[in-house]
C-alpha cells in the first residue's frame, strides 16, 4: 500500500522508452521537434555544455536523448558506423512527415508506399543516424493480405508458438 508518506520508489508499471545518443543534442531536441512535433519536457544541460539527459514527448509516447559521453562509453549510431535499432513513429500523415524530414536532412529509402498489410509507410535515418520508420494506418489487413507478405516466413502468435493462428480478420485457424 501506498501512503503520502512513502518514500520507497517503487514501480507499479512495466515501460520501455528509447534513450538516443546524438553527436548534436541540442540540434536534434530542435529537429525532432520541428519534424516529428515532439515536445520537449525536461533538458539537463552539463558545464562543458553537452546534454546529459533530456525527454521528449511524442503523441502518447516519449523518448530520451543525451549528448556522446564517450567517457562513460555513451556513442552515437554516427560514431559507431550505424545502427541495428528502428524506432516506429505511427502518425496521422506519413507524407506530411516525409515532406518535413527531407527537408530537414533525412535521407529517405524510397519515398511512403502503401503496403498490404495495412499502412502507408516510408522508412529514414535523421540527420543523426537513428533509423525510422514512420507510417499511417490505412486499415485491417486481412489475413489473406498478411500471408502475401510472408513468403518464406512461418507465422506464429503469443506464447503457444502455435503456427498459423492470429486474430486478424478472416483467420482460416
Amino acid at each position: 500500500m501506498t501512503t503520502d508518506t512513502d518514500t520507497d520508489p517503487t514501480t507499479t508499471t512495466t515501460s520501455l522508452v528509447p534513450y538516443l545518443c546524438v553527436s548534436a543534442a541540442t540540434d536534434a531536441l530542435a529537429w525532432y521537434t520541428d519534424v516529428f512535433g515532439a515536445v520537449e519536457t525536461v533538458r539537463f544541460t552539463g558545464d562543458d555544455g553537452r546534454i546529459g539527459h533530456a525527454e521528449m514527448t511524442v503523441g502518447t509516447s516519449s523518448f530520451m536523448l543525451s549528448d556522446e559521453y564517450p567517457e562513460l562509453d555513451v556513442h552515437s549510431p554516427q560514431s559507431l558506423g550505424g545502427t541495428p535499432v528502428t524506432l516506429h513513429l505511427a502518425v496521422p500523415d506519413v507524407d506530411a512527415v516525409y515532406e518535413r524530414a527531407v527537408a530537414a536532412g533525412a535521407v529517405a529509402a524510397g519515398e511512403p508506399k502503401d503496403e498490404s498489410y495495412g499502412a502507408r509507410s516510408v522508412s529514414m535515418h535523421d540527420p543523426f543516424g537513428h533509423r525510422w520508420m514512420v507510417q499511417t494506418p490505412t486499415g485491417s489487413p486481412t489475413w489473406e493480405d498478411v500471408q502475401a507478405q510472408t513468403d518464406g516466413f512461418t507465422i506464429t502468435q503469443g506464447d503457444t508458438g502455435d503456427a498459423g493462428t492470429s486474430d486478424l480478420p478472416s483467420d482460416p485457424a
